[in-house]
């Protein structure tokens, strides 16, 4: 267990304080009820997932499963809230522990203790049978067990209500742990009933005695070899809970659950040193402290739906995912091909991506301005620029009629005879005064028959400045305006 990010819910009533599991769907916190001022055991449907019909109400339906049983070795569901945003379930904290946590750190389990165990779940079983739920996921992982080494059956998530079309599973779809699935669960969950739960309890009493993953059981018969490390008395209890055909199997939980109590006794003693079902836990004495941090995102369920001949798998409870998919296993100890997988959220995928694709397109922009471009500007030959001579046009006179005033270039100021220097907007304007002024003088020309010798007064050096000729040189029209002049002399 680790200290989350403390983050509290329903209005400030429930205080994360300790995450006690995580899976691919929800996570399952410690949490402290402010109102109630007791612990509780909060299970948090992961946040990318909320907007999920079908998921949520799969996670409300465990809820619904767990609110309608009432036993001692069922965990307790105090509440349930699910708003849009938040989906999660409120449940009784048992803080012992998993059976899976017990085999983890001590190794297989003593006869006696196992046949107690699974005579506490199949109690459990036995009240869930009769209320119509068939709970279609038994193992170590959903085993729990209270302080008072009890065990107690949790997980409901993928639970099926008999005789209520309320199940949420296709026909044809498989659901559950492969090795502790009954053969007819491997091909539909959704027509199972309570003979398939008593096939997992074989096969989680397989595993207490063994700490081995259990692997098509049924072929016992065919395999002596496959039960060999089991005491007698239990290997017959186990070859009978895991027969092929539902009908071969034990009629019922409370039936199987006498056949280990008449059992027990005559099995050998367990060893002093045998430690508790339930592991060492904190005193919860205090409520914990909030914080402000955020509540990080994770679940305890993972679940694969099974078309066109692929096979999915749900694990409810936080613990390990068992997956069988054809071409995907490597063989163990046990002959069980398996792996296991801790599913991760989409949304964390996404970011992931996101973000890596965001560093490589920064870096390469960084490398393109820092060192491709500088070096692409170092090999440009250099620009040289040619300026016209002072007080020249740039394609004044002859060159006005060459190569370089042909053309659009024929448009530019060095192609207007504009001199070096002037400005385009005031040299115009002066240009058009001059204008005017020559055509007044041009009409007094022709009324008084003569030039006068003001005619071009003012105007001594105007010319050259903007690139005109002289008003004596102006060419056809002034000569013209000469000749007449002298004719009517």
């Amino acid at each position: 267990m680790r200290a989350p990010q403390v983050q509290s819910l329903s209005e400030g009533r429930y205080t994360l304080d300790l995450t006690l599991g995580e899976g691919g769907m929800a996570t399952v916190y410690r949490a402290w009820d402010t109102r109630l001022q007791v612990h509780r055991a909060v299970k948090l449907l992961s946040p990318n997932l909320t907007h999920s019909g079908n998921i949520v109400e799969r996670f409300l339906n465990e809820a619904r499963a767990m609110a309608r049983l009432h036993h001692p070795n069922i965990v307790a569901v105090h509440d349930v809230v699910s708003d849009g945003e938040r989906s999660f379930i409120v449940l009784e904290l048992v803080p012992g522990g998993s059976l899976r946590d017990w085999l983890d750190r001590h190794g297989a389990m003593p006869p006696r203790l196992a046949a107690r165990t699974c005579v506490g779940i199949l109690e459990a079983l036995q009240a869930a049978h009769e209320a119509g739920v068939v709970h279609r996921d038994i193992k170590p992982q959903n085993i729990l067990v209270s302080e008072k080494n009890q065990p107690m059956v949790t997980d409901f998530g993928i639970a099926r209500f008999m005789g209520e079309d309320r199940s949420l599973t296709r026909t044809g779809s498989i659901m559950g742990t492969w090795g502790f699935m009954a053969p007819e669960q491997k091909t539909s969950a959704k027509s199972v009933d309570g003979r398939a739960d008593l096939y997992a309890v074989g096969a989680t009493l397989f595993t207490l005695l063994t700490n081995e993953l259990p692997s098509d059981l049924f072929a016992a018969d065919m395999d002596d070899e496959l039960l060999g490390s089991l005491e007698p008395q239990l290997r017959d209890v186990v070859r009978h809970a895991t027969r092929y055909r539902p009908e071969e199997r034990f009629p019922s939980a409370a039936e199987f659950a006498e056949t280990l109590r008449l059992l027990i006794p005559r099995l050998p003693e367990d060893p002093p040193a045998t430690p508790a079902l339930a592991k060492a836990s904190t005193q919860l004495t205090t409520p914990p402290r909030p914080s402000k941090s955020a509540l990080g995102n994770a679940g305890n369920t993972m679940e694969h739906m099974v078309s066109g001949g692929r096979e999915n798998t749900i694990v409810p409870g936080g613990g390990e995912s068992l997956r069988r998919l054809p071409g995907e296993y490597a063989q163990d100890g046990t002959g069980l091909t398996s792996f296991e997988e801790r599913a991760q959220p989409l949304a964390q995928r996404l970011f992931f991506g996101v973000s890596a694709f965001m560093f490589v397109v920064g870096l390469a922009a960084v490398v393109w301005a820092l060192i491709l471009r500088p070096a692409q500007q170092a090999q440009l030959p250099p620009v040289e620029v040619t300026q016209p001579a002072e007080g020249r046009p740039a394609c004044g006179g002859a060159a006005r009629r060459g190569p370089a005033c042909r053309g659009p270039a024929r448009r530019g100021r060095a192609c207007r005879g504009a001199a070096p220097g002037s400005q385009g907007p005031q040299r115009r304007q002066v240009q058009r005064q001059i204008r005017r002024k020559v055509r007044r003088k041009g009409d007094g020309l022709r009324r008084d028959h003569a030039p006068r010798d003001d005619d071009h007064a003012g105007l001594d050096g105007v010319w050259p400045r903007l690139g005109l000729r002289e008003p004596g040189q102006r060419g056809l029209a002034h000569r013209r305006v000469q000749r007449t002049a002298l004719q009517r002399r």
